[in-house]
Formats: structure tokens, C-alpha cells, sequence
């Protein structure tokens, strides 16, 4: 059965063949990001000798590093096997990749909030263009029927590609 612990960071060891490898800026916003709204997701972890190997969530664990953490969140799995590992790693990656128009969305409340655009750039590692241009397609979906996007109708698709275009 697989467990949820707090494992001591000094136990794990990186994946030497991670894919999806993080350079130091996206680790500072992703640290940023943690240290913001917390930690969402558990990293994965297999037993590995005396300590443990990450088999998903490298940047998580860099960025608990960065923050100085002594400890992090992680799901120990025990069926394990390179199949498995590979299966594991490419679902996370694909569920991570959310709906973008939800993204837009969620920018555009927390801009409504009160936050800066200058502390959204730093939490989510956005440009000034591309925050604006999700902050305005948020708002603008706010005044449309989700709904009818969600079914893709074919005046939905229009418009909202025609949308898309304009604001990227």
C-alpha cells in the first residue's frame, strides 16, 4: 500500500534520468508559488536502498531546497518498475497542464482581489504581456456561457478563436 510521510529532503535522491529537467528561474517561481499557496500535490517517491529516488515532482523538491525546508510532503509508492515509473511521471505532467481557460480565469479573480500584476509575474514566472492578455481573456469569459464553450459548439470555437487571436 502506498503511504502519504514527511520525508527528510536529505534522504532523496533526484531521478538521473528526469526528463522534464527545471532551470533556476522556473525553481525561484515555483518556490515562490509554494511559498505563497503552500504545497498542493505530494512529490513521488520509491524506496531506493536507505533512502528514497523521486519519481515525479523534481521541481517541487528543488524548490523545498531553495526555501531551506528540512522536510516535504511525499507519496511513497511500493509497485514500482520503470512502466509504472514512466506511467506516473507522464499523467502528472498531463494533468498539471490544466485547462488553460479556468487559468485565465483564476488570474483574473486574483487580480480583481487586490493582487499586483508585479506579484503575480513573480508567483506564476509570467510576462507582464501574456498576464495581461490571460487577466483580459479571464474577464471576458466571465461574461460568456462557459457552458456552451465547454459543449465547443461551432459558434463557440469561432468566437472564441477569433478571441485567442486577437489578444495573442
Amino acid at each position: 500500500m502506498n503511504e502519504l510521510k514527511h520525508i527528510e529532503i536529505s534522504k532523496i535522491k533526484r531521478n538521473p534520468d528526469n526528463p522534464n529537467p527545471h532551470s533556476t528561474e522556473k525553481t525561484e517561481t515555483l518556490a515562490a508559488n509554494i511559498e505563497e499557496f503552500g504545497l498542493l500535490n505530494p512529490i513521488t517517491l520509491k524506496k531506493n536502498g536507505n533512502g528514497y529516488e523521486i519519481i515525479a515532482g523534481e521541481g517541487r523538491f528543488e524548490a523545498f531546497r531553495k526555501l531551506g525546508r528540512n522536510k516535504i510532503p511525499s507519496l511513497v509508492v511500493r509497485d514500482t518498475s520503470d512502466y509504472l515509473d514512466w506511467g506516473r511521471r507522464f499523467s502528472e505532467n498531463e494533468i498539471r497542464s490544466f485547462n488553460w481557460v479556468a487559468g485565465c480565469i483564476e488570474l483574473a479573480n486574483m487580480k480583481a482581489e487586490g493582487k499586483t500584476s508585479k506579484e503575480l509575474q513573480k508567483i506564476f514566472g509570467i510576462s507582464q504581456r501574456v498576464l495581461d492578455n490571460k487577466i483580459a481573456t479571464g474577464e471576458c469569459i466571465k461574461h460568456i456561457n462557459i457552458k456552451e464553450l465547454e459543449n465547443n459548439t461551432v459558434e463557440s470555437t469561432i468566437f472564441f478563436s477569433s478571441l485567442v487571436n486577437s489578444l495573442f
